[in-house]
């Protein structure tokens, strides 16, 4: 476990997390885990884990996925942006993986297992 500082409601605060790659970190917050970014402490998905083995198992596949990517959430002024968005016309199935990301975000429980992408 790594310390992260992370975002939400616009106040940032440092919690302790479960680094993935070097784009993502999965973080408690509340009763559920979640997918944060670490360059910007923002959320990545706002899809609710139960356990952080699943968390961290679709962190993974978003690593793989979006990655060389992430750079993008870097760049000044684009830290909101939604990379599944973005790319979705230059990776593989994008835009089928990021219909799937939105339908996940849609859900109002907390995920058991990793969705497949």
């Amino acid at each position: 476990m790594e310390i992260f500082k992370i975002t939400e409601n616009g106040i940032s605060r440092k919690y302790y997390g479960i680094p993935v790659g070097e784009h993502f970190a999965v973080i408690l917050y509340g009763k559920s885990w979640w997918i944060y970014v670490i360059h910007t402490g923002k959320r990545f998905v706002r899809i609710p884990f139960e356990n952080p083995d699943a968390a961290v198992q679709f962190a993974q596949k978003l690593d793989c996925i979006f990655g060389e990517y992430m750079w993008i959430v870097r760049s000044p002024g684009w830290d909101n942006v939604f990379v599944p968005d973005l790319v979705q016309w230059t990776i593989p199935d994008g835009q089928r993986i990021a219909q799937v990301i939105k339908e996940l975000q849609q859900t109002d429980k907390s995920l058991h297992n990793a969705p497949r992408l």
